[in-house]
């Protein structure tokens, strides 16, 4: 099954267990293998770190594909449920990503750092660039990165990794959401680094303009 609107699209499968991004798929198709997520959190005095391979897949929502989906984990130390969703940007060629967590257990719960995007790129497609409010790039085809202006998304080696660190505290019952992640693609007769100017254009609502400084 995948996610995407034509222009772009991001394939998952699954071993029962979980689910996963096997393609990132636009003009050019690039085989990933990810965890989907990481979540760093502390309970009492313990530190956990929460995957998926840590966690039990919950259930998933289909409803709204191809252009939507929510898969749904859940942690029983500490206790929490983690939702992750995939929502394309209306007809452009981006999907965003984001984490939300709801606390059940009885006690406090912080979160200290979230990733959300933990992908290795196959081989021959080693991404680029990157760095804290700078975007990955994947040859001439993606781009990936974090909105926030402190997040840090990092290229090494075939990994890429989108994180922030929100250092919030969650009480019994509340919930808490990540920021956003997005995955862009170039279109037919465009660069990657025209695709991320015209992600921000449409972000910002306005186009870099020229002024003198004295």
């Amino acid at each position: 099954f995948e996610v995407g609107n034509g222009r772009i699209a991001r394939q998952f499968g699954s071993n029962g267990k979980s689910a996963f991004t096997t393609n990132l798929k636009a003009r050019a198709t690039v085989a990933v293998t990810s965890s989907e997520f990481a979540l760093m959190t502390h309970s009492g005095d313990r530190v956990f770190l929460l995957t998926p391979s840590t966690t039990r897949l919950a259930g998933a929502n289909f409803q709204a594909l191809p252009k939507r989906a929510e898969f749904m984990w859940s942690s029983e130390a500490p206790a929490l449920d983690i939702h992750v969703f995939y929502q394309t940007d209306g007809d452009r060629p981006r999907i965003f990503k984001w984490i939300a967590i709801a606390n059940r257990s009885g006690q406090s719960v912080r979160v200290t750092r979230a990733t959300a995007e933990a992908l290795e790129v196959s081989a021959g497609g080693e991404p680029l660039r990157g760095g804290v409010g700078q975007p990955v790039v994947l040859g001439n085809e993606f781009f990936l990165g974090i909105e926030h202006p402190a997040a840090a998304n990092v290229a090494q080696g075939r990994e890429i990794i989108l994180s922030h660190h929100p250092d919030c505290v969650l009480a019994p019952g509340e919930s808490w959401k990540s920021e956003r992640a997005v995955l862009g693609a170039a279109i037919e007769g465009e660069s990657v680094e025209d695709a991320f100017h015209r992600y921000l254009v449409d972000l910002t609502g306005r186009s870099a303009r020229f002024a003198p400084l004295y």
